[in-house]
């Protein structure tokens, strides 16, 4: 486990070299984009969370599965799966 102080040494802005104390007003509006999550945070499909439900019925084989959005296969591979 990291701590506190391995985390915000890791959260400085690019610009500025400071840290940055209030990550979150950095992100596009409407991001739920966290630290560590794999997706783009200005992701207009999964909001940053990298990761999307498809809207099924019950009982398709897929209801309740969750898949990478395309922008964690856009920035892991360089191109839509």
């Amino acid at each position: 486990m990291r701590s506190v102080r391995e985390v915000l040494s890791k959260m400085k802005s690019a610009k500025t070299g400071q840290v940055v104390r209030d990550w979150r007003q950095l992100l596009p509006p409407g991001s739920r984009w966290n630290p560590g999550d794999p997706g783009d945070p200005a992701c207009k499909i999964c909001a940053g969370t990298g990761y999307v439900r498809l809207d099924l019925p019950v009982n398709h084989p897929d209801f309740g599965t969750i898949f990478l959005c395309d922008c964690v296969n856009l920035a892991k591979y360089g191109k839509a799966a």
